[in-house]
This record gives structure tokens, C-alpha cells and sequence, in this order.
């Protein structure tokens, strides 16, 4: 077969020591797909924050809220969360179609609006479902590891930080959304 060049196969495996994502406590050197790179400054294509991209895309989904690391995500954040999820294989959870259904769940006929709410509500609920596999899958791999690893570095890893996967969606999410067609838009 053909050779990988040094470092690409599975290069956020090697840090010397755990990385968290800043968004779920899990270290992004235990994740079994490459973080996802977040701008720290959405003009500028770094320094950027590893995260679990993942988790990012499902917690948009499932809240309403498109932000991360303390900045709103802007539209070329959600294009670029669409292609690393569609590249890495990660399911059906695109938040720009979460974005797309509130919207049209905001606009249009009342039996527009509908169909949208459902299928919003529907895709919301899938995603809390992932989101919760997740977070288990997340949780005993921890446990399972915690035990191995050197006292320092176990103290970097609590299970406490993990944040809880069973938010409802919030009142807010529609007027989130609206900010991002605006800005989509402009």
C-alpha cells in the first residue's frame, strides 16, 4: 500500500499529554475521529481550539445555540462543522440543517411552519439521542483509562467536568437562528 507521511495517521492521538475539549471534558486524544479545528477568531484561519467536533454539532443541534469558546459561530463555522462532519463520517447531524429548519419553522405557511417544527423537533431529538450515546461511550472510556494513566494526568481528567447531554432545547433558539440566516445572508 501507499505510505502515510509521518504524523497524518491519526495525529491527534500523539499530544504528550491529554488535550480537553473545551466543550466536553473528553480528551481529544482519546476520540476515535480527528477534533475538529475552531477558529479562535472566525476571520482568521488560526491559532485555532481543538474540540470534539462531534459533540459541537450535536449540542447546536439539540439547544438552539450556535457558540462555542465564547464567540457565536458565524456562517463559514457552520460550513466548515458541515464538511467536517460529512469528511469524517459522523452521521446525519449537519447543524446547518438545524439552522435551515428553525428557520423555516419561523417562516412561511402555517402548514410550512409545521412540517418544519416537527422535523426540527425530530432531528433535535435523534441528535439527544447520539449526543447521550455519546456521552456514555465518552464516560466508561474514561473510567476504563483513568486507572492507567499517571496520577498528574488523572487529575486533568474528572468525570464532574463532563457537562450533562440532557439540555432541552431552549426558547431562544429561534431568535439564534435568526441571527445566523442574517448573517448567512449578508
Amino acid at each position: 500500500g501507499k505510505e502515510k507521511a509521518p504524523g497524518s495517521v491519526r495525529w491527534w492521538t500523539r499530544p504528550t499529554s491529554p488535550l480537553l475539549c473545551p466543550l466536553s471534558g473528553f480528551p481529544t486524544s482519546l476520540l476515535p475521529y480527528p477534533p475538529f479545528k475552531l477558529r479562535v477568531d472566525p476571520a482568521k484561519s488560526t491559532p485555532h481550539r481543538l474540540v470534539d467536533g462531534k459533540f459541537l454539532a450535536m449540542t447546536c443541534i439539540v439547544t438552539g445555540r450556535y457558540s462555542a469558546c465564547g464567540r457565536e459561530l458565524q456562517s463559514s463555522d457552520i460550513s466548515a462543522l458541515d464538511d467536517y462532519i460529512h469528511r469524517c463520517k459522523l452521521g446525519p447531524y449537519r447543524p446547518s440543517r438545524g439552522i435551515s429548519l428553525a428557520q423555516q419553522a419561523a417562516h412561511g405557511t402555517p402548514e410550512e411552519r409545521e412540517t418544519a417544527l416537527q422535523e426540527l423537533d425530530k432531528f433535535a431529538a435523534a441528535a439527544r439521542n447520539e449526543l447521550g450515546k455519546v456521552r456514555r461511550i465518552q464516560e466508561n472510556r474514561l473510567v476504563q483509562i483513568k486507572q492507567a494513566l499517571p496520577p498528574h494526568f488523572q487529575a486533568a481528567i474528572r468525570l464532574e467536568a463532563l457537562p450533562p447531554t440532557n439540555r432541552r432545547r431552549s426558547s431562544t433558539s429561534s431568535a439564534s437562528t435568526r441571527g445566523m440566516s442574517s448573517e448567512s445572508s449578508g
